[in-house]
């Protein structure tokens, strides 16, 4: 066997218990941080007026107004000048008090009293990634596993056998003249689908690899001429799911939201996601009603050409039977915030009420009325998927694909629900 003299044992010892001491992260400890992006708007606007951010994490501000802006913080002794369209760090002092709050604004006479002010407040390190384990800051969206199932008249699925993963996106596509039901009583789901109509549901996290799941046809006589299939669920995923205790212990499974905020690439030429997180940083202090909400959703907002804005909000709709009112109110609280500015609303008219939702959406509210800053109408369109257990909330001002108002809101969040705005490059 071999030995080893007492004075190298004694030095191997050392050099192990210094490695052990090392940090096992000290080589990415300051990249863990994600930046933080912060942008000044045409109007005296900051994407943001309350920012969370931690000692050493760096905020990416640019001014994308044509006048120039400063981003100042007294009690730090920062003032930095913000030219147009030119991006400059700020990393916040290591010294800096966990807890502490500080007040930034833009020192350019006028542009305060105009609206450029706002507050950072410092938090720990922890509770950065803490929001990032919920998955709730500054990643792409991610492509997600989606299947195709067309109902057809001759009463049938094609394909009537799927295998999917946990996670999965199935469209229900009806590609004929008459209506037809997809109904999955082990997911307690029963949807309706139009001729030439779309359905989009989800393969619940918490399913099973190696079961097989019916659907059919509730439509009297559908299902007894054979209009019924079988989900055959695989090993995988086809998302990222959170899975959190509860307060009361209870383990609660929730969804991936990602795949429903747009990858800044695939919505055209000139447009810039100018942040995203959680749907809180996006409402602000919007009142969200907790039995229709349960728990936070994403948001992000984007500029582009001539002007242009939009905002996305994807927020988790409670599985359980809420009272469609309930829902209904929750909704216009979360578009009335979106649409606060606008110098005309006109949620009560009649001519939206009538207009065919959406591909893809159960129910859908809109919003219009004009954005005094780019002088152009805009929409706000709400669509509920019940069957993926979600509510996306899309604000359009000014124009995008060459429409604007309700039809650009309309148009933005069809192209959301039916994937077309899912990968490019941060895909």
């Amino acid at each position: 066997m071999l030995r080893i003299s007492r004075a190298p044992r004694l030095f191997l010892i050392a050099i192990i218990t210094a490695w052990m001491m090392i940090p096992l992260n000290a080589s990415t400890q300051e990249t863990t941080l994600p930046p933080i992006t912060l942008d000044v708007l045409e109007g005296y606007v900051w994407s943001s007026t309350d920012l969370s951010a931690a000692p050493g994490q760096t905020i990416t501000i640019t001014n994308r107004d044509v006048s120039r802006h400063t981003f100042t913080i007294d009690a730090w002794s920062v003032d930095i000048s913000l030219a147009s369209l030119q991006p400059v760090d700020y990393t916040i002092p290591s010294d800096v008090a966990v807890g502490s709050t500080v007040e930034f604004y833009s020192s350019i006479p006028g542009d305060r009293e105009g609206g450029l002010v706002g507050t950072l407040t410092v938090v720990s390190p922890e509770d950065i990634l803490a929001g990032l384990l919920l998955n709730t800051t500054l990643q792409p969206t991610q492509p997600q596993a989606r299947v195709r199932i067309e109902a057809l008249d001759d009463f049938t699925f094609q394909p009537a056998i799927v295998s999917v993963a946990p996670g999965t996106l199935i469209e229900i596509v009806n590609t004929g003249v008459i209506s037809h039901h997809f109904v999955v009583d082990d997911w307690k789901i029963n949807q309706t689908i139009a001729p030439g109509d779309m359905v989009l549901v989800r393969v619940p996290s918490e399913t099973q690899p190696g079961t097989t799941i019916n659907f059919y046809c509730s439509v009297p006589g559908h299902e007894q001429q054979g209009m019924v299939g079988v989900l055959r669920i695989s090993q995988g995923s086809g998302e990222i799911a959170n899975v959190v205790q509860t307060g009361d212990g209870l383990t609660q499974v929730r969804i991936d939201m990602r795949p429903f905020l747009p990858d800044e690439s695939a919505l055209g030429t000139g447009w810039t996601r100018l942040r995203s997180g959680s749907s809180d940083s996006v409402l602000g202090s919007a009142d969200l009603n907790a039995q229709v909400f349960p728990y936070s959703g994403l948001g992000a907002i984007y500029v582009g050409p001539n002007g242009a804005r939009m905002t996305v909000v994807v927020l988790p709709l409670y599985t359980d039977a809420v009272p469609n009112n309930q829902v209904t109110a929750a909704v216009q609280i979360v578009q009335g915030t979106l649409s606060a500015d606008w110098s005309v609303d006109r949620i009560a008219s009649a001519a939206y009420k009538s207009i065919a939702a959406p591909d893809g959406c159960t129910v859908s509210e809109r919003v219009s009325g004009i954005v005094p800053t780019v002088t152009l109408p805009g929409g706000v369109t709400s669509c509920q998927l019940s069957g993926v257990g979600v509510i996306i909330v899309a604000s359009v001002e000014g124009e995008y694909d060459g429409e604007s108002g309700v039809d650009a809101s309309d148009h933005l969040i069809e192209d959301i629900v039916t994937g077309k705005l899912v990968g490019g490059e941060g895909g």
